[in-house]
């Protein structure tokens, strides 16, 4: 037999928002499990109690049921809210201009759709990287430091021409690791984000100098702008002249643009504004086809970030990305340097990385391009093999650091001694020779 709350409207759309909050949480990624049986229960609890209250006699019985189920969807608000990383109303209209409606499960389904990826990088800073677990965590702030430094200029006439034109590049930019960190310091830091201090001299035109403060953010941030317009105003305060902010995007959501932060009360205003460059948009429009070494390491981290906790996908984005610095008619020694680059930043699991290493050495026995494996990976293996005497974590740097020193020693074409010899020496002696060979291909190629 049918019951009168069953022909309530309000009640026919709540269970159907029930249903379509277990179909939704079913898709939820690992890690996020919890707030499955979270938002179901919420969500079920408003159908109970809307039945219980329509099954009450008097109306101030009935008027206090109906009281509770306001709270009862106020909770279920909440159990999405944090499902949905805890956006404010106000980032969601900003998110759907085009009138998007998020009342609703329609609403509700492409929000957590759209913001899957967003949870998936979250992990990555909250110490449940999904990457982590499989053995193929990626080291991108170290892989995006070293191309800021090795290809400074490179980087910023891709991503930032405009201010490419202004820079003296006859004249080599200063940079300001130590200085940076005084200023704004590392405690509580996430490592979701680079930053860089540099002074570049300046064209005719305008000041001598200026000082450039570049931050490259891999992960959604509520309050980026504002942090941005605080550490450049605390960069002010300190060196005394004005800091030029900018920002490369290295997330996966295309509609996250923080490149402004305003305050205005009282008739008191600032406004300030950030050059931004968007990876993800960029490499969908006008870099689809740019073949260049800066726009390679952007597909790179953005394929390490689509493929976080999937080794397999992983490994296969991996391999297509070098296979194609092959097809793309570069220099030998670009290739080089576009693979320890994408290397760096796109670690593999144990199982694929040698399986990687087989089908490349594969591939350039193929090409009769023996552009790589023939020098780093024989090099670092051995190089490792060597190391793992001393320690295994001492072994692992001792093997990188043979395995960079072999191939610049093979750019720069002087002999180059074998991995044992090169393992006689300690950690100190090899960072220190590393770092005198990677300033003089600096230096030769202009940089």
């Amino acid at each position: 037999m049918a019951f009168i709350f069953e022909k309530l409207e309000v009640y026919q759309k709540v269970v159907t928002l029930a249903d379509r909050t277990a179909e939704m949480s079913q898709t939820f990624l690992r890690g996020f499990y919890f707030l499955s049986g979270l938002l179901n229960r919420a969500a079920l609890s408003i159908a109970v109690n809307l039945a219980e209250g329509n099954g009450r006699f008097t109306r101030e019985q009935k008027s206090g049921q109906v009281q509770f189920c306001r709270l009862t969807i106020t909770a279920f608000a909440l159990s999405l809210e944090v499902a949905s990383g805890q956006w404010s109303a106000s980032e969601r209209v900003r998110r759907y201009p085009s009138g998007e409606s998020f009342d609703g499960i329609s609403g509700i389904r492409s929000f957590h759709i759209r913001n899957r990826a967003l949870e998936q990088q979250n992990e990555l800073i909250d110490g449940t990287d999904p990457a982590r677990s499989e053995g193929q965590e990626s080291d991108y702030d170290g892989a995006w430091k070293e191309t800021l430094r090795s290809h400074f200029q490179q980087v910023i006439l891709k991503c930032f021409p405009d201010l490419h034109s202004l820079i003296d590049w006859n004249v080599a930019p200063e940079w300001l690791d130590k200085e940076l960190g005084q200023i704004l310091g590392t405690k509580g830091r996430r490592n979701s984000q680079v930053d860089v201090l540099v002074r570049v001299h300046l064209l005719e035109g305008g000041p001598q100098t200026v000082f450039c403060h570049i931050e490259i953010q891999s992960t959604y941030e509520k309050d980026f702008a504002v942090r941005l317009d605080l550490y450049n105003a605390g960069l002010k305060w300190q060196l005394g002249h004005d800091v030029l902010t900018l920002a490369i995007l290295a997330d996966l959501d295309p509609q996250w643009l923080p490149d402004r932060h305003t305050f205005e009360l009282a008739g008191f205003r600032t406004d300030r504004r950030f050059p931004i460059c968007k990876l993800v948009s960029r490499l969908e429009s006008e870099w689809r086809e740019d073949c260049s070494l800066i726009v390679q390491v952007a597909r790179a981290q953005i394929a390490a970030l689509r493929t976080a906790g999937d080794p397999e996908a992983r490994y296969g984005a991996k391999m297509q990305l070098v296979r194609n610095l092959y097809k793309q008619g570069h220099s030998s020694d670009t290739i080089r340097e576009m693979f320890r680059l994408i290397d760096w930043m796109m670690r593999l699991s144990q199982r694929f990385e040698k399986q990687f290493k087989i089908e490349l050495e594969a591939y350039e026995e193929e090409l009769h391009m023996p552009y790589v494996t023939s020098i780093e990976r024989l090099a670092i293996e051995e190089g490792m093999q060597k190391g793992l005497q001393k320690g295994r974590e001492e072994g692992r740097q001792e093997g990188e650091l043979i395995g960079q020193i072999k191939i610049l020693q093979e750019l720069l074409e002087l002999t180059s001694p074998t991995a044992e010899e090169l393992g006689q020496h300690d950690i100190a002696v090899l960072s220190n020779l590393c770092q005198e060979l990677r300033q003089r291909v600096r230096s030769r190629n202009g940089k």
